[in-house]
């Protein structure tokens, strides 16, 4: 199964359209708290539609506690999307059960989890 993971977002509206998406192509969503919203937020709802039930939500207290949580002893990347990333995102090369990791809407992923997950 593939992994998408937000890093602290903050819009309700783009984390529940996301949450649809995962629920609809099977793809497990991993949110890294704190976020910019609270879970019962009317926007997330009315993004996420129908398919909250259908989404496969973990949450996590911050991203060292992702990091430990993530699946051990596979060969699963995970891969930091950023506008400042070195490498354009059509050329990550995805395999299944890998972490795709999008930071913030506003800031983006932390420089340090950039330079750790290019």
């Amino acid at each position: 199964m593939l992994n998408v993971v937000l890093y602290q977002p903050e819009i309700p509206f783009n984390a529940g359209n996301i949450a649809r998406l995962c629920g609809a192509a099977e793809i497990r969503l991993h949110l890294i708290h704190p976020l910019g919203f609270r879970l019962d937020d009317r926007h997330l709802k009315r993004a996420g539609l129908d398919y909250w039930r259908e989404v496969d939500i973990r949450h996590h207290e911050n991203f060292k506690a992702f990091l430990l949580s993530k699946e051990q002893g596979k060969k699963a990347k995970l891969i930091g999307f950023s506008k400042k990333a070195s490498k354009a995102y059509p050329d990550a090369e995805v395999r299944h059960g890998d972490y795709l990791l999008f930071g913030q809407e506003t800031l983006g992923l932390p420089s340090s989890i950039r330079k750790s997950y290019p």
